[in-house]
Protein backbone atom coordinates (compact mmCIF):
# COMPACT_ATOMS: atom_id res chain seq x y z
CA UNK A 1 0.00 0.00 0.00
CA UNK A 2 2.72 2.42 0.97
CA UNK A 3 4.63 1.53 -2.48
CA UNK A 4 1.28 2.37 -4.18
CA UNK A 5 1.10 5.96 -2.37
CA UNK A 6 4.52 6.77 -3.27
CA UNK A 7 3.97 6.07 -6.40
CA UNK A 8 0.59 8.03 -6.90
CA UNK A 9 2.89 11.17 -5.49
CA UNK A 10 5.79 10.36 -7.80
CA UNK A 11 3.24 10.99 -11.01
CA UNK A 12 1.46 13.75 -9.23
CA UNK A 13 4.68 15.85 -8.69
CA UNK A 14 5.46 14.99 -12.53
CA UNK A 15 1.79 16.33 -13.77
CA UNK A 16 2.52 19.55 -11.41
CA UNK A 17 5.54 19.88 -12.72
CA UNK A 18 5.20 19.15 -16.74
CA UNK A 19 2.35 21.81 -16.12
CA UNK A 20 4.44 24.27 -14.52
CA UNK A 21 7.38 23.59 -17.45
CA UNK A 22 5.27 23.06 -20.32
CA UNK A 23 5.26 25.13 -23.24
CA UNK A 24 3.07 23.91 -25.39
CA UNK A 25 -1.10 24.54 -24.63
CA UNK A 26 -2.05 22.88 -21.84
CA UNK A 27 -5.13 20.24 -20.96
CA UNK A 28 -5.30 21.40 -17.17
CA UNK A 29 -8.19 24.55 -17.39
CA UNK A 30 -6.58 26.31 -14.61
CA UNK A 31 -2.58 25.79 -15.70
CA UNK A 32 -3.82 27.65 -18.99
CA UNK A 33 -5.62 30.06 -17.07
CA UNK A 34 -2.84 31.20 -15.46
CA UNK A 35 -0.25 31.50 -18.29
CA UNK A 36 -3.25 33.71 -20.11
CA UNK A 37 -4.00 35.85 -17.32
CA UNK A 38 -3.28 39.80 -17.72
CA UNK A 39 -2.52 39.26 -14.01
CA UNK A 40 0.80 38.62 -13.27
CA UNK A 41 1.89 35.12 -11.60
CA UNK A 42 3.97 33.23 -10.77
CA UNK A 43 5.45 29.74 -8.94
CA UNK A 44 8.51 29.14 -7.06
CA UNK A 45 9.77 25.25 -5.66
CA UNK A 46 11.16 25.64 -2.18
CA UNK A 47 12.64 22.24 -2.44
CA UNK A 48 14.81 23.81 -4.70
CA UNK A 49 18.16 25.73 -2.89
CA UNK A 50 17.16 29.40 -2.62
CA UNK A 51 13.57 28.21 -3.51
CA UNK A 52 13.92 29.66 -7.57
CA UNK A 53 11.16 30.61 -9.99
CA UNK A 54 10.17 27.70 -11.94
CA UNK A 55 7.13 29.40 -13.68
CA UNK A 56 6.37 32.90 -14.67
CA UNK A 57 3.60 33.81 -17.14
CA UNK A 58 3.77 36.08 -19.80
CA UNK A 59 2.16 39.06 -17.68
CA UNK A 60 5.01 38.98 -15.39
CA UNK A 61 7.54 39.33 -18.09
CA UNK A 62 5.41 42.64 -19.52
CA UNK A 63 5.19 43.80 -16.11
CA UNK A 64 8.96 43.52 -15.75
CA UNK A 65 10.79 43.77 -18.61
CA UNK A 66 12.99 40.88 -18.03
CA UNK A 67 12.58 37.28 -20.56
CA UNK A 68 11.89 34.20 -19.57
CA UNK A 69 15.18 32.62 -19.37
CA UNK A 70 16.51 35.71 -17.55
CA UNK A 71 13.79 34.95 -14.61
CA UNK A 72 14.10 31.29 -14.59
CA UNK A 73 15.90 29.63 -11.85
CA UNK A 74 16.56 32.73 -9.73
CA UNK A 75 14.63 33.89 -6.04
CA UNK A 76 12.15 36.63 -6.19
CA UNK A 77 14.61 39.02 -4.45
CA UNK A 78 16.62 39.99 -7.85
CA UNK A 79 13.49 42.36 -8.02
CA UNK A 80 14.69 44.16 -5.09
CA UNK A 81 16.77 47.22 -5.06
CA UNK A 82 18.68 49.74 -2.56
CA UNK A 83 14.84 51.86 -2.54
CA UNK A 84 12.97 48.29 -1.21
CA UNK A 85 12.50 49.16 2.30
CA UNK A 86 14.19 46.35 4.68
CA UNK A 87 11.06 46.34 7.26
CA UNK A 88 8.90 44.60 4.31
CA UNK A 89 11.76 42.83 3.22
CA UNK A 90 12.05 41.02 6.42
CA UNK A 91 8.52 40.60 6.88
CA UNK A 92 8.45 38.60 3.66
CA UNK A 93 11.26 36.52 4.66
CA UNK A 94 9.81 35.40 7.68
CA UNK A 95 6.19 34.49 5.75
CA UNK A 96 8.24 32.51 3.73
CA UNK A 97 10.03 30.92 6.29
CA UNK A 98 6.99 30.19 8.47
CA UNK A 99 5.43 28.87 5.38
CA UNK A 100 2.80 32.08 6.10
CA UNK A 101 0.58 33.62 3.48
CA UNK A 102 1.35 37.71 3.19
CA UNK A 103 -0.22 40.29 1.25
CA UNK A 104 2.30 43.64 0.81
CA UNK A 105 3.31 46.98 -1.42
CA UNK A 106 7.37 46.26 -2.33
CA UNK A 107 8.84 49.04 -4.16
CA UNK A 108 10.62 47.01 -7.27
CA UNK A 109 12.94 47.39 -9.58
CA UNK A 110 12.19 46.80 -13.67
CA UNK A 111 14.76 44.93 -15.85
CA UNK A 112 15.41 48.98 -17.33
CA UNK A 113 15.54 50.21 -13.90
CA UNK A 114 12.57 52.03 -13.47
CA UNK A 115 11.13 51.63 -10.20
CA UNK A 116 6.82 50.20 -9.50
CA UNK A 117 4.78 49.86 -6.68
CA UNK A 118 4.01 45.73 -6.38
CA UNK A 119 1.30 44.53 -4.27
CA UNK A 120 2.40 41.24 -3.78
CA UNK A 121 0.33 38.66 -2.60
CA UNK A 122 2.23 34.92 -1.65
CA UNK A 123 0.74 31.87 -0.64
CA UNK A 124 2.14 28.18 0.01
CA UNK A 125 0.66 25.46 -1.48
CA UNK A 126 0.76 22.17 0.19
CA UNK A 127 0.80 18.68 -1.59
CA UNK A 128 -0.91 16.18 1.59
CA UNK A 129 0.49 18.69 4.35
CA UNK A 130 4.39 19.24 2.67
CA UNK A 131 4.87 22.07 1.38
CA UNK A 132 5.37 21.95 -2.53
CA UNK A 133 5.35 25.46 -4.21
CA UNK A 134 5.19 28.95 -3.32
CA UNK A 135 2.31 30.74 -5.63
CA UNK A 136 2.69 34.30 -6.35
CA UNK A 137 0.40 37.36 -7.87
CA UNK A 138 1.70 40.36 -8.35
CA UNK A 139 -0.14 44.05 -8.74
CA UNK A 140 1.08 47.26 -9.86
CA UNK A 141 -0.08 49.65 -7.98
CA UNK A 142 2.17 52.34 -8.57
CA UNK A 143 -0.99 55.10 -9.41
CA UNK A 144 -2.50 54.53 -5.98
CA UNK A 145 0.87 54.69 -3.91
CA UNK A 146 2.85 57.33 -5.69
CA UNK A 147 -0.67 59.81 -5.92
CA UNK A 148 -1.60 59.27 -2.62
CA UNK A 149 -5.10 58.32 -3.39
CA UNK A 150 -7.01 55.38 -3.78
CA UNK A 151 -8.21 54.92 -7.89
CA UNK A 152 -11.71 55.94 -6.54
CA UNK A 153 -10.46 58.69 -6.01
CA UNK A 154 -9.72 61.89 -7.86
CA UNK A 155 -6.17 62.05 -8.25
CA UNK A 156 -5.16 63.94 -11.57
CA UNK A 157 -2.84 61.79 -14.38
CA UNK A 158 -0.38 65.08 -14.21
CA UNK A 159 0.14 64.78 -10.34
CA UNK A 160 0.34 60.77 -10.85
CA UNK A 161 3.03 61.08 -13.57
CA UNK A 162 4.86 64.02 -11.91
CA UNK A 163 5.09 62.14 -8.61
CA UNK A 164 6.43 58.95 -10.51
CA UNK A 165 8.78 61.05 -12.18
CA UNK A 166 10.33 62.39 -9.02
CA UNK A 167 10.69 59.15 -7.58
CA UNK A 168 12.49 57.78 -10.60
CA UNK A 169 14.96 60.98 -10.50
CA UNK A 170 15.76 60.35 -7.43
CA UNK A 171 16.39 56.68 -8.14
CA UNK A 172 18.47 57.46 -11.27
CA UNK A 173 20.70 59.99 -8.94
CA UNK A 174 21.06 57.89 -5.80
CA UNK A 175 22.27 55.39 -8.82
CA UNK A 176 24.59 57.43 -10.34
CA UNK A 177 26.05 57.98 -7.07
CA UNK A 178 27.16 54.67 -5.99
CA UNK A 179 28.12 54.15 -9.66
CA UNK A 180 30.62 57.16 -9.60
CA UNK A 181 31.75 55.55 -6.80
CA UNK A 182 32.10 52.31 -7.68
CA UNK A 183 30.02 51.36 -4.92
CA UNK A 184 28.97 48.17 -4.44
CA UNK A 185 25.31 47.74 -1.77
CA UNK A 186 25.17 44.31 -0.25
CA UNK A 187 22.85 42.89 2.40
CA UNK A 188 23.39 40.16 4.72
CA UNK A 189 20.61 38.22 6.27
CA UNK A 190 21.02 36.56 9.42
CA UNK A 191 21.22 33.67 10.80
CA UNK A 192 21.64 31.85 7.60
CA UNK A 193 24.02 34.61 6.05
CA UNK A 194 22.16 34.99 3.35
CA UNK A 195 24.17 37.39 0.98
CA UNK A 196 22.31 39.66 -1.71
CA UNK A 197 25.00 41.66 -3.61
CA UNK A 198 24.66 44.41 -6.38
CA UNK A 199 26.38 44.43 -10.07
CA UNK A 200 29.20 46.63 -8.86
CA UNK A 201 29.71 44.74 -5.26
CA UNK A 202 30.04 42.03 -7.48
CA UNK A 203 32.04 43.27 -10.35
CA UNK A 204 34.49 45.02 -7.51
CA UNK A 205 34.95 41.44 -6.42
CA UNK A 206 35.74 40.20 -9.66
CA UNK A 207 32.74 38.49 -10.95
CA UNK A 208 30.42 39.30 -13.67
CA UNK A 209 27.27 41.18 -12.28
CA UNK A 210 24.89 38.03 -13.35
CA UNK A 211 27.07 35.31 -11.55
CA UNK A 212 25.73 33.87 -8.32
CA UNK A 213 27.70 35.64 -5.78
CA UNK A 214 27.38 34.12 -2.10
CA UNK A 215 28.53 34.23 1.92
CA UNK A 216 30.78 31.55 0.90
CA UNK A 217 31.84 33.04 -2.24
CA UNK A 218 32.95 36.39 -0.30
CA UNK A 219 34.77 34.70 2.32
CA UNK A 220 36.93 32.34 -0.38
CA UNK A 221 37.88 35.99 -2.08
CA UNK A 222 39.37 37.73 1.34
CA UNK A 223 42.80 37.00 1.29
CA UNK A 224 43.91 34.13 4.27
CA UNK A 225 45.97 36.89 6.34
CA UNK A 226 43.01 38.88 6.12
CA UNK A 227 40.31 36.43 7.21
CA UNK A 228 40.92 36.73 10.60
CA UNK A 229 40.60 40.66 10.71
CA UNK A 230 37.94 40.53 8.74
CA UNK A 231 35.85 38.00 11.37
CA UNK A 232 36.95 39.35 14.60
CA UNK A 233 35.51 43.17 12.90
CA UNK A 234 32.23 41.51 12.13
CA UNK A 235 31.61 40.04 15.40
CA UNK A 236 32.59 42.93 17.04
CA UNK A 237 30.08 44.87 15.16
CA UNK A 238 27.29 42.41 16.15
CA UNK A 239 28.17 42.28 19.54
CA UNK A 240 28.46 45.91 19.80
CA UNK A 241 25.93 48.97 18.19
CA UNK A 242 26.16 46.73 14.44
CA UNK A 243 28.23 49.35 12.41
CA UNK A 244 30.97 47.60 10.34
CA UNK A 245 34.32 49.55 9.58
CA UNK A 246 36.78 47.34 7.99
CA UNK A 247 39.72 46.91 5.00
CA UNK A 248 41.31 44.12 4.10
CA UNK A 249 42.71 42.63 0.82
CA UNK A 250 41.36 40.38 -1.65
CA UNK A 251 42.07 37.75 -4.18
CA UNK A 252 39.98 37.98 -7.23
CA UNK A 253 38.75 34.47 -9.17
CA UNK A 254 41.59 35.18 -11.41
CA UNK A 255 44.39 35.68 -8.81
CA UNK A 256 44.45 39.92 -9.33
CA UNK A 257 44.88 41.23 -5.30
CA UNK A 258 43.50 44.34 -4.48
CA UNK A 259 41.90 46.63 -1.49
CA UNK A 260 38.26 46.31 -0.11
CA UNK A 261 36.62 48.61 2.01
CA UNK A 262 33.68 47.53 3.69
CA UNK A 263 30.83 50.08 5.61
CA UNK A 264 27.57 48.68 6.97
CA UNK A 265 25.06 48.98 9.71
CA UNK A 266 23.14 46.07 11.72
CA UNK A 267 19.14 45.52 12.34
CA UNK A 268 18.93 43.68 15.72
CA UNK A 269 15.52 42.72 16.40
CA UNK A 270 13.41 43.29 20.16
CA UNK A 271 15.70 40.81 21.65
CA UNK A 272 19.13 42.04 20.52
CA UNK A 273 19.71 39.07 17.57
CA UNK A 274 21.08 40.51 14.15
CA UNK A 275 18.59 40.51 11.14
CA UNK A 276 20.33 41.97 8.38
CA UNK A 277 23.94 44.20 8.20
CA UNK A 278 23.59 45.80 5.14
CA UNK A 279 26.15 48.63 3.61
CA UNK A 280 28.15 49.09 0.42
CA UNK A 281 31.79 48.26 -0.40
CA UNK A 282 34.31 50.25 -2.40
CA UNK A 283 37.68 49.31 -4.39
CA UNK A 284 40.37 51.39 -2.43
CA UNK A 285 43.23 49.78 -4.04
CA UNK A 286 44.58 52.88 -5.47
CA UNK A 287 44.26 54.72 -2.35
CA UNK A 288 46.23 52.07 -0.51
CA UNK A 289 49.14 52.00 -3.03
CA UNK A 290 49.31 55.98 -3.23
CA UNK A 291 49.49 55.77 0.90
CA UNK A 292 52.13 53.09 0.66
CA UNK A 293 54.22 55.26 -1.82
CA UNK A 294 53.66 58.33 0.57
CA UNK A 295 54.68 56.18 3.26
CA UNK A 296 58.04 55.10 2.05
CA UNK A 297 58.79 58.61 0.71
CA UNK A 298 58.28 60.32 4.00
CA UNK A 299 60.73 57.92 5.32
CA UNK A 300 63.75 58.07 3.02
CA UNK A 301 63.02 62.19 3.39
CA UNK A 302 63.64 61.62 7.20
CA UNK A 303 66.59 59.32 6.31
CA UNK A 304 68.10 61.85 4.08
CA UNK A 305 67.26 64.84 6.61
CA UNK A 306 69.43 62.64 9.41
CA UNK A 307 72.08 62.02 6.73
CA UNK A 308 72.16 64.97 4.48
CA UNK A 309 75.29 63.98 2.48
CA UNK A 310 73.37 61.14 2.09
CA UNK A 311 72.29 61.80 -2.02
CA UNK A 312 75.83 63.17 -3.20
CA UNK A 313 77.55 59.59 -1.71
CA UNK A 314 77.57 58.10 -5.00
CA UNK A 315 79.13 60.53 -6.71
CA UNK A 316 81.84 61.51 -4.53
CA UNK A 317 82.78 57.53 -4.75
CA UNK A 318 82.85 57.94 -8.31
CA UNK A 319 84.94 61.22 -8.25
CA UNK A 320 87.51 59.03 -5.69
CA UNK A 321 88.06 56.42 -8.01
CA UNK A 322 91.61 56.47 -10.01
CA UNK A 323 90.97 57.52 -13.62
CA UNK A 324 92.08 55.36 -16.00
CA UNK A 325 93.62 56.83 -18.98
CA UNK A 326 91.19 56.73 -21.29
CA UNK A 327 88.91 58.26 -18.67
CA UNK A 328 91.10 60.98 -18.36
CA UNK A 329 91.45 61.61 -22.09
CA UNK A 330 87.52 61.42 -22.18
CA UNK A 331 86.99 63.78 -19.61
Amino acid sequence: MLHINLMRHSLEDRRINGEIHRTLPSQDPFAAAMRASRMPMLITNPRYPDNPIVFVNDAFLKLTGYERHEILGRNCRFLQGPGTNLNDIERLRLAIERKDPIEIDLLNYRKDGTVFWNRLLVSPVFQRGVLAFFFASQLDVTRERTAGFTPEQDATEKQMQQRIAELTASEERHNFTLRAGSLGTWTLEFPKRRLVASAICKVNFGYNPADSFTYEDLFERIHPDDRFHWQSQVEQALREDGDLHVEYRIIRPNGEQRWMEVRGETRFDSEGRPLLMSGISSDITDRREAEAYRDLMVQEMGHRHQNPLQPFNPLFITLCEPMTPMQTFEM
